[in-house]
């Protein structure tokens, strides 16, 4: 009776017979096809011996290696973590990624990055893909490059010439080489950072968000900006971090801590808030009776010219309603300076009060799209984000002559994001050259640890939007 080995290589080798007989069809040999990737490719069984491999695998004939274990392959020091990574796969039935330095006869240590995939069939894993790639030669230039670092041969030249701190990492997040300042204490020592990622040294949530900032700035090739929080020696510390992209595998990452004058950032949005509130309170008890005192004194003589059958009693009664349309006005923007209600009212009806207040004062179409589950308990932050969309609103209508505004408030996996979009002319690229209002709008959101982008092109509107992590 035929072993568990044997019997799976012979289905690998039905599976590739009826590949074969596919690929033959357009003159393409399945062994052509396979020995032509420059990928490596490997299918382990569930107990992970090899059945199935290409020629450039171990850079070995793949009948040598057909049958034998995988963990021959694998230093005795990464055996049990290649196996917990191999057992992920098969229970958890998801890629799993991995660097790993393997043993090849008559060749050495090479390393290898690469994705393991469950196979699937009939609901079940019946074995492991494995596709990985050859990077011996940049691990080595990582490890010279450390090694350097390490015995002080290479610096970044700036030292001491900005106030800021610099890091210089890789596309995979790994940090590189380093400049800081005097004062500057680091999260963890330099010797114990470099050559790691961001993932390994920092706390998880500032880390993954930080390496999907690091790939966006890669992808776009645009300078992107990233505050976060740390706790250092018991006391909370906030940076600003600015990922430049220097080389096709190098960015830069210049840190300041901005703890001091985020506070002074917070007494300036205290004063901001205090002022409207107290706008507010003036046109409800000032400019607001005294509307009303004009409405009715427009009535009163609107019933007299009625008496002496006068026609002007029409004028007089369009002064009336115009009166007590300035009168709603002016109580809504009141209430827009000073948000009482926000205390006791979800963010979601605030934001379609604001909406309607928009549409009945600017005569414009403002739409609210919100998604379910999306909620505020924090007032401070209710209100940083109702602001943020105010001020938005203010812009879209002043700077850009908007005749319709779009608010969105979407819910993902990892957060919320709001936009903010209009149909306006669209403004420069200098965005706060148009005054304080995207100053603050910058401000508010860094209270609430936010990431505001703001993207606009002449004669095409302008989106502001803001993500919540």
């Amino acid at each position: 009776m035929p072993n568990k080995n044997t019997s799976n290589t012979t289905k690998v080798a039905r599976t590739k017979h009826t590949s074969s007989q596919a690929l033959e069809k357009h003159g393409i040999g399945f062994d052509d096809f396979v020995n032509s990737l420059t990928d490596y490719v490997t299918v382990v069984d569930t107990e992970y011996n090899i059945v199935f491999a290409n020629k450039v695998v171990l850079r070995t004939a793949p009948h040598k290696i057909m049958g034998t274990s995988v963990f021959l392959y694998v230093p005795e020091d990464e055996q049990e973590k290649v196996k917990q990574k191999l057992d992920g796969v098969m229970s958890n039935r998801q890629p799993v990624g991995h660097d790993l330095r393997s043993n090849v006869p008559g060749v050495g240590a090479v390393w290898f990055s690469g994705v393991a995939s469950p196979i699937i069939k009939r609901g079940r894993v019946v074995g492991i893909v494995i596709v990985a790639r050859d990077v011996t030669t940049k691990k080595n230039y990582e490890e010279t490059l450390l090694r350097d670092i390490l015995d002080k041969k290479r610096c970044i030249p700036l030292e001491h010439r900005i106030p800021d701190e610099i890091f210089l990492v890789n596309r995979e997040g790994r940090f590189l080489d380093f400049s800081l300042t005097r004062d500057f204490e680091p999260y963890v020592p330099p010797e114990s950072f470099i050559g790691k990622r961001l993932d390994e040294v920092m706390p998880q949530e500032v880390a993954l968000r930080a390496l999907k900032i690091l790939k966006e700035a890669f992808e776009t090739k645009i300078a992107q900006i990233y505050e976060y929080e740390l706790t250092q020696n018991g006391a909370k510390r906030h940076f600003e971090a600015r990922f430049i992209v220097m080389h096709d595998d190098e960015c830069m990452i210049i840190v300041r801590d901005t703890t001091d004058t985020l506070g002074l950032r917070e007494e300036f949005l205290k004063l901001v808030s205090e002022e409207q509130k107290r706008m507010g309170h003036n046109l409800h008890d000032g400019l607001s009776q005294h509307l009303t005192g004009i409405a009715f004194l427009g009535k009163d003589l609107e019933n007299r010219l009625k008496n002496r059958g006068l026609k002007e009693a029409g004028d007089a009664k369009k002064i009336t309603h115009l009166v007590n349309e300035a009168i709603d006005h002016t109580r809504r923007l009141a209430q827009g300076m000073h948000l009482v209600e926000i205390e006791t009212s979800e963010l979601k009806d605030v934001l379609a009060e604001l909406c309607t207040t928009t549409e009945k004062i600017y005569r414009i179409a403002c739409r609210l799209e919100y998604d379910n589950g999306v909620q505020f308990d924090d007032v401070d932050v209710k209100m940083h984000i109702y602001r943020i969309v105010q001020e938005a609103i203010n812009n879209a209508i002043r700077h850009g002559g908007a005749k319709a505004i779009d608010i969105k408030v979407r819910k993902h996996p990892e957060g919320v994001r709001f936009v903010v979009a209009d149909n306006g002319n669209g403004i420069e690229n200098n965005f706060e050259a148009h005054g304080a209002g995207f100053k603050i709008m910058k401000y508010r959101a860094q209270m609430i640890n936010a990431t505001m982008r703001v993207k606009s092109q002449l004669g095409t509107g302008t989106q502001i939007s803001f993500d919540m992590f």
